[in-house]
């Protein structure tokens, strides 16, 4: 499934995918979510908690 961004955020916010396959979506954001698991179970909760401290710490500034 590929999608520019704005398609990509469209796509989660109207649950046609989830925060996980939005991550996998983008290899830069995926890469810092891998990063920071650090073996922890990749789960649909914890890309949807990591995305939302990820935009806390990074965009919202």
């Amino acid at each position: 499934m590929e999608y520019d961004y704005d398609e990509l955020v469209q796509a989660c916010l109207s649950i046609e995918i989830d925060e996980l396959q939005f991550l996998a979506a983008q290899p830069d954001l995926m890469e810092l979510f891998l990063k920071e698991m650090k073996g922890s179970p990749l789960t649909r909760e914890s890309a949807r908690e990591w995305l939302s401290k990820h935009e806390n710490n990074n965009l919202y500034q």
